[in-house]
């Protein structure tokens, strides 16, 4: 996922980097001091446990099909 999409993804049911389905929560920027590089990372919610969350890289997400 890029991160022009995300608006239009947030609360939508996605897929991590390994396949499992979440949903889109949040996705926040980050910006490396040494480099000056930016990065994106995304929040999602477990379906199932609705009080976990897992951060990983933006781009690694997947838009799932309706």
């Amino acid at each position: 996922m890029e991160a022009h999409e995300v608006k239009r993804n947030l609360n939508k049911v996605v897929a991590a980097p390994d396949g499992v389905r979440y949903k889109l929560t949040g996705a926040t920027i980050r910006l490396n001091e040494k480099t000056g590089e930016y990065w994106y990372q995304a929040e999602l919610q477990d379906l199932t446990a609705l009080h976990s969350v897992r951060i990983c890289k933006l781009e690694d997400v997947e838009v799932s099909a309706p």
